[in-house]
């Protein structure tokens, strides 16, 4: 239990004292089955160094539920991006990746948009990843190199 007082001065003759008492019960896991970190992309926290590497982010999906499941892709924008998933069940405590690879024609793009993947479970839960990109990096950006 958590006690907590709070004053509250009024214009009222008597002096009054508010005293709120609640019991905080937490939510359950909300991220059942699975656990994704990062749970956003923002690109430009990322973006490589030389604009001619191949440029890569992985993000990591980890079965944090109690059977196994097997995710797929359920919609991106195919056009911004490529999308590598590992095709095998993910069994209690194990980890495969969301391997994304983007071009370097974004680097003067800007938008927000998401992937969203599917699990085989029975509930068909869901999940989507915001992929976000809010600044443009012209041509000059490596001059210094």
């Amino acid at each position: 239990m958590v006690r907590k007082s709070a004053s509250i001065t009024t214009n009222a003759q008597s002096n009054s004292r508010l005293q709120i008492v609640a019991n905080i019960v937490k939510d359950g896991d909300t991220t059942l089955p699975l656990l994704l970190e990062p749970m956003a992309i923002e690109l430009d926290s990322i973006r490589p160094d030389n604009p001619d590497k191949e440029w890569k982010f992985k993000v990591a999906m980890k079965n944090v539920g109690g059977e196994k499941v097997r995710a797929h892709v359920a919609n991106f924008p195919t056009n911004l991006f490529k999308v590598k998933l590992d095709d095998k069940s993910i069994g209690p405590g194990e980890e495969r990746y969301i391997e994304f690879q983007f071009d370097g024609s974004i680097l003067e793009e800007m938008f927000s948009k998401s992937l969203t993947i599917e699990l085989d479970d029975s509930a068909a839960t869901r999940y989507t990843i915001p992929i976000n990109k809010a600044r443009r990096w012209g041509p000059t950006r490596h001059a210094s190199h």
